[in-house]
């Protein structure tokens, strides 16, 4: 991650400049790795934060270093905040999305936002979830603290007053702490953590055997172990392309079914990229933006009735029908608001399925929220079949078998009096 490379390296730039205090080079060089920071990584400000600090209060060479640094590190932060992050600031789905993980005054459950927010810190730490607690991990980062303040004071106090600063955001409502915006903090985290556990090593190698010393490495090893292990189960990051080539080979000119969730993955794996299709693809973002009648994750309208008449493409060779959004919102550490769907949403979706009067049709969808789910099982239920499917640990792709819905036995019927 880039927030922990850029935490590491404005470290590294400040004890750089603690070693040569009076070098010009060295405070031009911290400045422009705060700037190139910045652009990669936004929560880095935090980091420097705590860099200028610890250079102000130091006392090595002149004061004004570090002053004119830090005025300069706000000015350009300030302009990339009004450029880049303005808009994200006034955004009432990230407020609404992250709501629990606010550290604001008089929240709801503060102190167990507290605590939660004070483990995130430690979660690229991979112990077991029955040994991550605040009074298991406390005690080692104390000494580990403790024991790299001897070595090193800027290595402990950077990382403290960084996330105390994106606390203190959190408690102002403007920054969420959440395991993945602390990162810029884990490598030092890690490095506390593991100055711990040498120095008890340490100490116990001086007082017992070598045996023994060994014997509690192997036993905090083993801890770690099923984390590391647990890190294979991480989900590719080519899930679902499987799904999405077995539709396109499969289709021939049947139509295709995706639900709001699959949305991403089909739009990827689906599209030319060597032709232009814009307006399909400007209506997806449309359709799948906030508020967007398929934005996965929108909130609930209690009701569905008769939408996404429009929804339906025409492309490689068959009908596409863009799912409508269920309404069971999730947010982060609160989950999903609702257990099932709107009122009506899966009957509106089969009905849009069923008129299309085709014999087959095919179901694209993530397992995210389990929509596509409820779809084939309610398309089984009134006498599908399902002859073909693919399944990854992120996505799936079905092919149903339809019986003939009457209506359009009589819909057909009525087309050929017609003529």
């Amino acid at each position: 991650e880039l927030d922990a490379l850029v935490g590491i390296l404005m470290v590294w730039l400040t004890l750089r400049v603690t070693a040569k205090p009076e070098n010009a080079s060295a405070w031009a060089g911290l400045f422009a790795g705060g700037v190139v920071g910045m652009l990669a990584s936004f929560p880095s400000i935090f980091v420097m934060t705590g860099c200028g600090v610890y250079l102000f209060i130091d006392g090595r060479g002149s004061r004004k270093y570090p002053v004119l640094v830090g005025i300069a590190w706000l000015l350009v932060f300030g302009a990339l905040y009004r450029t880049l992050m303005s808009g994200a600031s006034g955004n009432a789905y990230f407020y609404r999305f992250w709501e629990a993980t606010f550290l604001r005054f008089g929240s709801p459950g503060l102190a167990g936002r507290l605590r939660d927010s004070m483990l995130d810190a430690f979660k690229p730490v991979p112990l077991p979830r029955e040994f991550f607690s605040l009074k298991a991990l406390f005690p080692f980062a104390m000494i580990g603290g403790w024991a790299l303040y001897r070595v090193s004071r800027a290595v402990v106090l950077i990382p403290i007053v960084a996330v105390g600063c994106a606390f203190a955001a959190s408690a102002l409502g403007r920054y969420p702490v959440d395991g993945r915006f602390l990162l810029f903090a884990a490598p030092l985290t890690l490095l506390v953590l593991g100055s711990g556990v040498g120095f008890l090593g340490e100490r116990i190698e001086r007082r017992w055997p070598a045996s023994v010393a060994l014997a509690f490495l192997v036993v905090l090893v083993g801890l770690n172990l099923r984390g590391y292990m647990g890190l294979a189960n991480i989900p590719a990051q080519v899930e679902g392309r499987e799904a999405a080539r077995d539709v396109i080979r499969g289709s021939l000119g049947e139509p295709v079914y995706v639900s709001a969730s699959g949305i991403p993955l089909w739009a990827f794996y689906s599209t030319n990229w060597s032709k232009q299709e814009a307006v399909f693809l400007d209506s997806l973002a449309h359709l799948g933006s906030v508020g967007g009648l398929s934005a996965s994750n929108g909130p609930s309208r209690s009701a569905v009735d008769r939408e996404g008449a429009t929804m339906r493409f025409l492309r490689l060779g068959h009908q596409e029908l863009i799912g409508v959004r269920t309404g069971m919102e999730y947010r982060t550490k609160t989950g999903y608001l609702a257990s099932q769907p709107d009122s009506g949403w899966l009957a509106n979706e089969i009905e849009r399925i069923t008129s299309l009067c085709s014999p087959s049709v095919w179901i694209l969808s993530s397992h995210r929220t389990g929509e596509g789910d409820l779809i084939v099982a309610e398309l089984t239920t009134m006498g599908g079949r399902v002859t073909r499917s693919t399944r990854e640990r992120q996505a799936f792709a079905f092919r149903i078998r339809l019986p003939f819905a009457p209506r359009c036995a009589s819909r057909a019927a009525d087309m050929r009096g017609q003529e």
